[in-house]
């Protein structure tokens, strides 16, 4: 982690002299610690597009963070949303507004974040091309997650050997046969996570085909065929393909598609209820310094209802941060 890092040294009682001398003398040193980022928002679709014109106007240094077009850029043909006289498309207001935000000096960066983790003194966002960005303040924006595969027993063992977060949960598998359930970046992290403390480290795509490429040093076991059942008794033993086969496994960590809001949520211990972020009126999660807006938060999921919170949401973060960082120059 990088930081510009300035001190300011007070002296108490009488100053140095120039001799040598062996008497200890008390200095009071203040440390400001200012990072690339003053906020990084990962997610450009109505709500995080909507927080970048507020943060980067309120003169925060400002990543908004594409992966793809969302729910937004889907939209061919928009006609409710506020200041049109005729419909427009979705990426006809994402490419505008990306325009503006571009012409304010916000900054856009392309690609999958795998993983969010807390730092000393604000967080790093880890990209699956194992770069990162720091950043004093996280705005999750990712819209909906996408559901869990719909497989047999796979609710029923959920903390009975099921699990969504390696980091969370991969210590309480030390030595013992896992799973990974998914096809693309975000299972590959997941993977790795779990490789030094499991005895062996499977991947289930699930009847897709893989979207990475791992390491020649990297032991893992691929299993293409569909998963139709889990089974065990108290907790889960086994995997069932649609060919027959069995595998057996000690736990199972779902990480379909690509990270997303309720991932990340898991990982920073971030509350969640119903497959929502919770969020207070600011737009803030019970974590400090992480804010969240756009369908993440829950319905209705209208492109106005999401341009309203992601505004909320980076007032939210401007106001935090004045309070407690210093911002970036």
């Amino acid at each position: 982690m990088v930081y510009n890092i300035s001190i300011n040294v007070r002296f108490s009682g009488r100053p140095f002299k120039r001799r040598p001398t062996n008497r200890i003398q008390r200095i009071e040193v203040e440390v400001y610690f200012t990072m690339k980022n003053d906020i990084v928002i990962i997610g450009a679709g109505a709500a995080g597009l909507s927080a970048a014109l507020y943060t980067v106007r309120a003169g925060l240094v400002t990543t908004v963070v594409r992966f793809d077009a969302g729910s937004l850029g889907r939209a061919d043909k928009i006609e409710n949303y506020f200041g049109f006289a005729a419909p427009v498309s979705g990426r006809m207001l994402l490419a505008a507004t990306e325009q503006n935000l571009r012409r304010l000096g916000c900054r856009f960066m392309d690609g999958e974040v795998v993983s969010i983790r807390g730092e000393r003194e604000g967080f790093s966002v880890s990209f699956a091309d194992g770069t990162a960005e720091e950043c004093a303040c996280v705005l999750l924006a990712t819209g909906r997650s996408l559901p869990a595969p719909r497989i047999r027993g796979l609710e029923e063992f959920e903390g009975k050997g099921v699990s969504h977060c390696a980091v969370c949960d991969g210590f309480f598998f030390r030595g013992k046969a896992v799973g990974v359930l998914g096809s693309g970046e975000f299972a590959l992290s997941e993977a790795r996570e779990l490789l030094p403390l499991a005895a062996s480290v499977a991947f289930l795509t699930n009847g897709e085909e893989p979207s990475f490429v791992t390491l020649e040093n990297e032991a893992f076991d691929f299993y293409p065929q569909k998963v139709i059942e889990l089974n065990g008794a108290e907790k889960l033993s086994s995997v069932t393909f649609e060919d027959g086969a069995v595998l057996p496994l000690d736990g199972l960590f779902v990480a379909p598609g690509s990270a997303g809001a309720l991932d990340f949520a898991s990982h920073l211990g971030i509350i969640s209820e119903n497959g929502i972020i919770v969020v207070d009126a600011d737009g803030m999660t019970n974590v400090p310094g992480v804010f969240a807006a756009g369908d993440c938060t829950g319905a209705p999921y209208q492109v106005s209802v999401s341009v309203g919170r992601g505004c909320t949401a980076a007032l939210g973060a401007v106001n935090y941060l004045r309070g407690h960082v210093k911002f970036t120059k």
